[in-house]
């Protein structure tokens, strides 16, 4: 009986890819790629949305952080082929915050070739 609650707890993570959660003004999406290219995937599309991305920004062993503007970004590797993205626009939690955070995370997923 153990291994049934294993498949639910394994089918709902798969299900959480490409999906995006809002929670106190941070948005965030986890993606079936590795820590290296989808942190340069995140610096790409934060740039394609206008945030102010220093050059030479590397992730560490597990995780990255990017801040440009009013942008702060992590990027926390998960395993070796799960890695999440949570973003966080301005102070507060508002409409055109999730539309900036859904764009930068949107644009990981095309930079990544994913959902």
């Amino acid at each position: 009986m153990p291994f049934a609650g294993c498949v639910a707890v394994a089918v709902g993570a798969a299900a959480a890819f490409g999906v995006i959660k809002h929670e106190n003004n941070e948005a965030s999406r986890y993606y079936e790629a590795a820590l290296k290219p989808t942190f340069d995937a995140t610096v790409e599309s934060m740039r394609a949305e206008g945030f102010p991305v220093p050059e030479g920004l590397a992730p560490g062993t597990k995780e990255g952080e990017i801040a440009a503007g009013d942008a702060r970004v992590r990027v926390i590797s998960r395993d070796e082929k799960v890695t999440s993205v949570l973003v966080r626009i301005g102070t507060f939690d508002t409409e055109e915050h999730r539309i900036k955070s859904r764009r930068i995370l949107d644009g990981v997923a095309q930079r990544l070739g994913v959902r």
